[in-house]
């Protein structure tokens, strides 16, 4: 478990890795943008803590009562571990909300990277190019990871808090995640569109015609400059990097938009105006 009491570990913080590469990141703002999911994570906990108060009333007033007395959190949660029956339904209700959280926060991680560059230090990867690759396809992989995880935070939430009280259930569904799969249709089509010419595959090698250049200049030659280390400095040279980071900016955007909007929808069929 977490050890809430302790401190920081003191020493060269780790912003002093990376360096800007062009304007100031908003990746960090751009992932706190989206207000709908804290609301909808406050009246879903609030849900389930009702569901663990009726269903399991012994372990909540023992748990509480080990807390308080020993304020040693993972010590009551092994003592009080044996009240724990089998693991309720509404767990993968949680869980899929807290996956969600997850891959919300590394697809905005990936874009902040994206918008730093590392310092040229020995102990620190230094190729800039190689850097701004790995991270747009991060962003990549995460952006569609999101909408997957969303739709399966919306399965679940309609099938344990709509269908109890609405005949119409399927409907809701349906609606909701219709508008998801077309984002998702979007995120890739913004995929193929940075991938095109000199994107994080070799497709982009073929797409210039830069293997004849780098026949004659021997680049694919053993012991001379790779055709991977060419593409990452040609990338690095040519300032992919910022107009990537530019563009996925505005994805990045679109994609809270979208989940901003599901949040809202949600919200209301599962508890009802506020």
């Amino acid at each position: 478990m977490i050890d809430r009491t302790r401190r920081p570990r003191s020493g060269r913080r780790r912003c002093c890795m990376y360096r800007s590469v062009g304007q100031e990141s908003m990746a960090h703002k751009d992932r706190d943008t989206l207000r709908e999911l804290p609301a909808f994570k406050r009246k879903l906990h609030g849900w389930a803590r009702d569901r663990l108060q009726r269903d399991n009333p012994g372990y909540v007033q023992a748990f509480s009562q080990r807390f308080a007395e020993t304020g040693d959190l993972s010590g009551a949660i092994e003592d009080t571990r044996s009240l724990l029956g089998a693991p309720p339904a509404w767990y993968e209700l949680l869980t899929a909300m807290a996956e969600t959280e997850m891959v919300l926060d590394q697809l905005g991680r990936a874009i902040w990277f994206l918008a730093t560059a590392p310092a040229a230090e020995a102990d620190q990867l230094s190729d800039p190019g190689a850097w701004a690759v790995y991270h747009l396809d991060h962003w990549m992989f995460e952006a569609y990871a999101l909408m997957e995880a969303m739709n399966k935070l919306i399965k679940r939430t309609v099938r344990h808090l709509v269908r109890p009280h609405n005949a119409q259930w399927r409907d809701v569904e349906k609606r909701l995640v219709a508008g998801l799969n077309k984002k998702k249709n979007d995120v890739a089509k913004v995929r193929d569109a940075l991938a095109h010419g000199a994107g994080s595959g070799v497709t982009g090698i073929a797409d210039e015609r830069l293997w004849e250049p780098y026949l004659v200049l021997g680049f694919t030659r053993e012991g001379e400059v790779g055709v991977v280390e060419a593409r990452y400095q040609s990338i690095h040279r040519q300032g992919y990097q910022q107009r990537w980071y530019e563009g996925l900016r505005g994805g990045t955007a679109s994609v809270i938009a979208t989940m901003e909007d599901a949040f809202t929808d949600l919200s209301r069929e599962a508890f009802g105006n506020p």
